[in-house]
């Protein structure tokens, strides 16, 4: 799978290796927000064992089996290990579900997968997502962004325009994703 870094810094993105999932950071706002079909389904807590990345609902989770463990930014693995948002983990999902008009013939693209999350994020924290490295003090209040969607291929078969939308904390280099507790989003939101 194709995997991008989770934030691009001066418009530039990472690309990381090849089976990895497809990740990417929210850069700005947009006003074209494509129609979008709310998923619904089990809680992370409710399912043990991992789960394949595109089959997340909203909840926490860790990104390997240890949930203590950072995360180093630049690539991710397909596994999600589904976490009480109490207990440690790294990712936080506040979104999930299908982007109506897709395919396998004609997946997701990165812009589409912003223009789907970035409003979501601006819902749910009142403010555009970071753009730029930020204070971990200050990532509280304004997590990254994170978004995952299928590859090209078999996984767009099966997941046709699926689109993940999760917020993490970094250290202050942004170069790992940190484990932590607790819950990044709003009270009632």
């Amino acid at each position: 799978m194709r995997s991008l870094a989770l934030i691009a810094l001066a418009g530039s993105l990472l690309t990381a290796c090849s089976g990895e999932p497809e990740t990417q950071s929210g850069i700005g706002e947009s006003s074209d927000q494509p129609d979008v079909e709310t998923s619904a389904g089990e809680s992370a807590s409710e399912v043990s064992g991992p789960i394949i990345y595109l089959d997340a609902q909203p909840g926490c989770f860790s990104l390997s089996s240890d949930p203590t463990a950072d995360v180093v930014i630049e690539g991710i693995g397909k596994e999600f290990y589904p976490r009480d948002c109490s207990d440690p983990h790294v990712l936080e999902v506040f979104w999930s579900g299908e982007v109506e008009g897709f395919s396998g013939d004609n997946n997701l693209t990165q812009e589409d997968a912003r223009d789907g999350c970035v409003p979501r994020y601006f819902e749910v924290f009142g403010v555009a997502p970071p753009q730029e490295i930020i204070p971990q003090d200050e990532q509280l209040a304004t997590p990254y962004i994170q978004w995952f969607f299928p590859d090209d291929g078999l996984e767009a078969a099966q997941f046709p325009g699926r689109l993940v939308c999760g917020v993490f904390i970094a250290n202050d280099d942004y170069t790992r994703a940190l484990s932590r507790t607790g819950s990044l989003l709003p009270s009632g939101a």
